[in-house]
């Protein structure tokens, strides 16, 4: 298990920094389970003023729906992280209803 609390070693190097801040270099599906732990991670090391933009937030209306989200797994994550994120006095956010949800959280 890496440090992200992952099974799957290939998602080594995710961040990594450089001279103008934080770049996230890959698509971090693979970690669906461990957002709320890769949300934390980031927020300790991007500075104020820095965005976050995460996609799929939405997940159809799932996160919506009651049963859904007691039912489902991925939909009570995704809902929880919603949740935490909106609740974060560290942060300001916006959700985009285009697509599937795409929520920019901008650190305080």
């Amino acid at each position: 298990m890496n440090s992200w609390g992952v099974e799957d070693e290939s998602n080594k190097g995710l961040l990594h920094t450089e001279k103008n801040g934080i770049v996230i270099k890959e698509k971090i599906t693979s970690l669906r389970g461990n957002y709320e732990k890769y949300y934390e991670l980031v927020m300790e090391i991007i500075p104020a003023g820095a965005f976050i933009l995460l996609d799929n937030v939405l997940w159809s209306g799932k996160v919506l729906d009651n049963s859904a989200i007691e039912k489902n797994r991925d939909t009570k994550i995704l809902h929880e992280l919603n949740m935490k994120i909106t609740d974060d006095k560290r942060v300001e956010n916006i959700l985009l209803p285009i697509r599937d949800g795409l929520m920019l959280v901008r650190k305080l």
